[in-house]
C-alpha cells in the first residue's frame, strides 16, 4: 500500500515520472466511485462560542492500493481549536475506486496526491464540512477552494 502526505501544495518534485508519462497514466483512470466509509464530527458549543475568529485547519491523509482497480483511501480533516480545546472537527474518510488497466507506481500517487485526487475528493468535503457544521447548530462553515496545508478563519 503506497502512502502519501500532502501538506504543502507548494512541495517541490524531483519527477521520476515525465510530464507526457503522467499524462498517459492520467489519461487511462475512470472514476468509477466516491464512497463515504466513515464520517466524525464533534462539536464543543460554549469553546466555541466564547472565541471568534479561529482559524480552521484542515489535514489530508491519502494512501492506495492496487487490487485490479486504482483504490484510493482519503482522509480528510477539518478542525478548530482555541489553545488546547478542540471547538469541533469533522473527519471522514473515503474510498475512491478508478478503473484502469496501469499499474499505478508510488511516483505517480505523490503526484496524483496533490494535483489531481484533490479535484475528486475536497467537493464531496466541502460540502459535507458545510452541512454538517450547519447540523450541528453552529453556523455553516464554507471551505475555499482547495490547497493543501490551508488554514481558514472561521467567524464562530
Amino acid at each position: 500500500m503506497g502512502k502519501a502526505r500532502n501538506t504543502h501544495m507548494q512541495q517541490v518534485f524531483e519527477p521520476k515520472l515525465t510530464p507526457e508519462e503522467y499524462s498517459r497514466i492520467l489519461d487511462k483512470l475512470e472514476l468509477r466511485a466516491v464512497l463515504l466509509d466513515k464520517l466524525k464530527a464533534t462539536v464543543d458549543r460554549e469553546t466555541l462560542h466564547n472565541a471568534n475568529n479561529l482559524p480552521v485547519i484542515i489535514e489530508e491523509n491519502n494512501t492506495y492500493e492496487m487490487d485490479n482497480d486504482f483504490i484510493v483511501h482519503a482522509t480528510l480533516k477539518a478542525l478548530c481549536t482555541t489553545g488546547k480545546r478542540k471547538c469541533f472537527t469533522v473527519s471522514a474518510e473515503y474510498t475512491v475506486v478508478f478503473d484502469t488497466e496501469e499499474d499505478i507506481s508510488q511516483e505517480f500517487f505523490e503526484i496524483f496526491s496533490v494535483l489531481n485526487l484533490p479535484l475528486t475528493t475536497w467537493p464531496f468535503f466541502r460540502e459535507l464540512v458545510n452541512s454538517t457544521t450547519a447540523r450541528m447548530g453552529i453556523p455553516p462553515l464554507t471551505l475555499p477552494l482547495h490547497r493543501s496545508g490551508i488554514t481558514v478563519s472561521s467567524n464562530k
